[in-house]
């Protein structure tokens, strides 16, 4: 089946005619919503719901929340992609080539717009790159649905045959028209159509139109023979559009009218209200009550009976409840979405916080996960983007159009492209690293070279070296202090007396000798007190170890 001749003045017509359908305007007034929400625009949408929901009157009275952006945090956890910066490896092609495109993706940014491509898509499933070549250089840049319009395949109609960019001012859809019918005769919005622009991108060719469907310029060829955009979508039904409901901005809209109903219960139930009560006969016209004023409350003399009393009455309404209500409304919220609660919280404990490396770990991957088919999504939106670059590329190199520094030769249009996505990696801090290796120490699958070498990032040999280092100092220091003795080398011993101890130590250190042995012969050998043994001993053999390879070092220690 054919698709649909553009340059047929009605088919243009009929096509303007479905861009003003209301289907259509509904599905961009859809579209304009939650981008503006999700750009911290959401006033509009919550006073609207309070009106609504109360009146136009109440709603203007109300402390209006709307600055709690719960689309955009959520957004921002889940569009992750692009978080590092992802590895491109590219094949088919010569340094110099490589080095262009790099320059390319770096001077314009394309990283940095991808990842806001991301969170398009994550905020409605569906949003859209262009390839523009502007300035002498290839510039990126995202499109929503309330953007553009698009001609099915023919054959394919999740693919797009024609892509069409307005010129319209945001206001145009929200409203079909202003009579809501473009009629063939001359109505009182016609000026409007004739100023609207629309530019029309095919495989085959390129122009602009105005509303009537009026071709403004010259019909030119497709530069690179296929379609400069990129539609980054899954779960298609048959259509081009995606259609889903808007659960992430509805949400946002209404935890705002929540918290505003809040603050107005607050406000309203926060004051002692006055209340006067008895005779009516004796009721006052009017009253003022405040400080540095007397009221005066009269009585029926006829009457002992009949008489006034003021009182203040205080609402006390169950604000805890309300919050403990909008705190279980979210965190179910989050879990229906598989974001950790903790990426959004309604309580003043501050922001997240792990307990440990694992914990932080794990909820990367369940974030990870979620995000798989995100990140086989985005190796396509990455290939194909290298495709419509290179193409460029090997059109303008060597043209005013292209900066020199980006010149590549025309064999770049046969190189391909690899992406590797980083993957989240377990983040220990310098405590949690050391409990690790005093773990695997102690089970026995790792000993202090490795797991050195694994902290410090350097070769066993090296690791070794510094263990030698330390172990030797080690041996200092206890010769040291057994020379200048302590409060149990107070008892004169001899140069000889403590080379023998500091071998009993060192061989306890080195594990060759039971510590209580170790102490029973500093006892019975140099009567002392088993206090003083165990002084003499310290921490040998428990947290002061040594390798029994360096005991041979001793001997020119002392």
């Amino acid at each position: 089946m054919a698709n649909i001749d553009l340059l047929n003045p009605m088919n243009r017509k009929m096509l303007i005619d479905d861009i003003r359908s209301n289907e259509n305007v509904e599905r961009k007034r859809k579209s304009l919503k939650d981008y503006e929400i999700y750009n911290d625009n959401a006033y509009p949408y919550v006073y609207e719901k309070l009106a609504s929901q109360l009146s136009e009157q109440t709603a203007a009275q109300m402390p209006i929340v709307s600055n709690l952006n719960i689309a955009k945090a959520v957004v921002q956890k889940e569009a992750n992609i692009y978080t590092d910066e992802p590895e491109r490896n590219y094949s088919n092609i010569t340094e110099a080539d490589e080095e262009a495109i790099e320059q390319i993706y770096a001077d314009g940014g394309f990283n940095s717009i991808l990842g806001k491509a991301n969170k398009y898509y994550k905020l409605r499933n569906q949003s859209f790159i262009q390839v523009v070549p502007k300035q002498g250089k290839l510039k990126l840049r995202v499109l929503h649905g309330h953007n553009i319009d698009v001609i099915p395949d023919s054959d394919d109609p999740e693919m797009a045959y024609a892509y069409i960019i307005s010129s319209f001012d945001k206001s145009a859809y929200l409203q079909a028209g202003q009579d809501g019918t473009n009629q063939m005769t001359a109505d009182a919005d016609d000026y409007k159509a004739k100023s609207e622009r629309y530019q029309v991108w095919t495989s085959e060719i390129v122009f602009t139109m105005d509303g009537k469907g009026n071709i403004l310029t010259e019909v030119v060829p497709n530069p690179i023979g296929s379609l400069p955009f990129i539609d980054i979508a899954k779960d298609k039904d048959f259509e081009f559009f995606v259609r889903i409901g808007q659960a992430l901005t509805d949400f946002t809209v209404d935890f705002n009218v929540s918290w505003s109903d809040l603050l107005y219960i607050a406000r309203l139930q926060g004051y002692s209200v006055g209340v006067v009560s008895g005779d009516p006969e004796l009721k006052p016209e009017s009253m003022t009550v405040g400080p540095n004023r007397f009221l005066f409350l009269p009585q029926n003399p006829a009457n002992e009976n009949s008489n006034l009393t003021l009182e203040f009455k205080n609402p006390t309404p169950n604000l805890e409840a309300t919050l403990k209500a909008i705190d279980s409304l979210i965190a179910t919220f989050l879990t229906t979405r598989g974001v950790d609660a903790k990426a959004v919280s309604t309580n003043n404990s501050g922001s997240s916080s792990y307990s440990s490396a694992l914990e932080r770990l794990l909820a990367m991957i369940d974030q990870f996960r979620a995000s798989k088919e995100d990140f086989d999504l985005f190796s396509v939106v990455e290939k194909q983007l290298h495709q419509i670059v290179v193409k460029y590329l090997s059109l303008l190199s060597g043209t005013e159009f292209l900066d020199s520094k980006y010149s590549t030769s025309q064999a770049v249009v046969n190189s391909e492209m690899s992406i590797q996505f980083k993957k989240p990696e377990m983040i220990e801090t310098k405590s949690e690293q050391l409990d690790n290796a005093k773990k695997k120490i102690d089970l026995g699958i790792a000993d202090a070279v490795s797991v050195l070498a694994e902290i410090d990032g350097i070769s066993d040999d090296e690791a070794m070296e510094e263990i030698d280092e330390i172990q030797v100092r080690k041996l200092e220091s206890l010769t040291k202090a057994m020379e200048t003795g302590g409060d149990a080398a107070k008892t004169a011993l001899n140069g000889a007396q403590v080379s023998s101890l500091v071998e009993i130590v060192s061989k306890v250190a080195a594990g060759l000798l039971p510590y209580d042995a170790a102490q029973s012969m500093i006892v019975r050998s140099f009567n002392v007190t088993d206090e003083q043994a165990v002084e003499i001993l310290g921490q040998a053999g428990k947290s002061f170890k040594i390798d029994p390879s360096v005991l041979g070092s001793q001997t020119a220690l002392n």
